[in-house]
């Protein structure tokens, strides 16, 4: 019965990577630039398949 409701749905996932640097005293900084490296790689994954 399963199969029945199965699509073929496409998949994507994106990360972003960040490295906390000397004299960060929080990890505000480490988030922002994941999140920037994150939706970096969101715009090349949709140009690259666009």
């Amino acid at each position: 019965m399963a199969g029945r409701f199965a699509r073929h749905l496409p998949l994507e996932l994106n990360l972003g990577a960040a490295a906390l640097e000397a004299g960060d005293l929080t990890c505000a900084r480490l988030l922002q630039d994941a999140d920037a490296a994150m939706y970096h790689e969101k715009r090349e994954s949709h140009r690259r398949s666009h």
